[in-house]
């Protein structure tokens, strides 16, 4: 029931979902032909046609996935690769009903064409975010990981670096080599993940938005959240809420079972494996090789639950089924 109303009947979501298909086909092969122009003469033909194919489904689906022998640390000076990628991530990342929306206000052609609530929240929201994680990047590394690069290949490293940690999960430097702070913003841009329905994990931004939309409600004093001009429903200010809260406790518990089991890695390392893990987002410092058996099952049930959703996995488990809607009777207690 948090979904928009993109479709009322059977005809509105068979053109959404021949919408969905249309468009991640176009993109996917818009980018597997600009990929093929930029390794067409590092590979055969028939490996450069399946790698660039491959390597523009994965980026957009978010998936990490890289068939270079090296990854993207093979074409961290290559502008190309690392923008094309780039934009595959986001054009995944900003979700199918944000494609939808723009598509929508394209062919009205209106400039009074009003977007949804949920496409600016997403587009405002990401962008701001890469934008900022962007020039973190380069603040935390430019004399590191950075160090050997020109100024401009710099800058177009922190920007792969930032559209890729929201949830793609590539990497055109070595994890282990960044510095401690560049690893915990690399964690906190992954938690929030990329926008709902979109090949992106996280907790997602609509949740994020609305989690600081209710911080700042409650600093104002105001009894209802505003986000975007807009009210947010309670449910909803309770399902964000829920959602961030048990993703918190998730990747503590996680993250402290990890201690016992790898008790010898070291903690940085193992938060960010458990983070990593819940977020799908499939950057290791290097220590998942090393994990033990039940370190491993941990962390592939980390993943599972990450991806699912920990509220929804919750809900889908509860068996006993609160009665009708009652309250009991109000009062008040200390919070400070």
């Amino acid at each position: 029931h948090d979904a928009l109303p993109i479709f009322d009947s059977w005809k509105d979501m068979k053109k959404t979902l021949l919408f969905i298909t249309g468009l991640s086909f176009i993109i996917e092969l818009m980018g597997a032909f600009f990929i093929f122009l930029t390794i067409r003469f590092d590979y055969s033909l028939p490996k450069a046609l399946f790698y660039a194919l491959f390597h523009a489904v994965a980026a957009f689906c978010n998936a990490g996935f890289c068939p270079f022998k090296n990854g993207m640390i093979s074409y961290a000076t290559n502008y190309n690769m690392l923008i094309i990628t780039s934009l595959l991530m986001i054009s995944g990342g900003i979700g199918f009903i944000t494609w939808k929306d723009l598509f929508s206000w394209w062919k009205t052609k209106s400039k009074r064409y009003q977007f949804s609530l949920q496409t600016k929240i997403v587009l405002s929201y990401y962008f701001f975010f890469v934008i900022a994680g962007t020039f973190l990047f380069w603040v935390l590394e430019h004399h590191n990981t950075f160090e050997l690069l020109p100024a401009p290949l710099q800058w177009c490293n922190a920007f792969f670096t930032s559209v890729s940690s929201r949830s793609g999960g590539y990497m055109s430097v070595h994890t282990d080599a960044m510095q401690n702070a560049s690893l915990f913003t690399l964690m906190i841009s992954c938690f929030i993940g990329s926008a709902p329905g979109s090949t992106g994990s996280g907790i997602k931004l609509t949740t994020a938005a609305i989690f600081l939309g209710t911080i700042n409600a409650a600093i104002a004093g105001r009894a209802t959240v505003n986000v975007g001009k807009r009210s947010i429903a309670k449910d909803q200010i309770y399902r964000a809420l829920a959602l961030v809260t048990l993703t918190i406790v998730w990747m503590t518990l996680t993250t402290f079972c990890l201690l016992i089991t790898e008790n010898s890695l070291p903690f940085l390392e193992v938060l960010f494996e458990s983070v990593s893990a819940f977020t799908t987002l499939g950057i290791s410092i290097g220590i998942t090789p090393y994990l033990s058996f039940a370190g491993k099952m941990l962390i592939a049930l980390s993943m599972f639950i990450g991806r699912i959703g920990s509220l929804t996995l919750l809900i889908a488990l509860r068996t006993k089924r609160e009665p009708g809607e009652y309250s009991y009777p109000e009062e008040r207690v200390m919070i400070t």
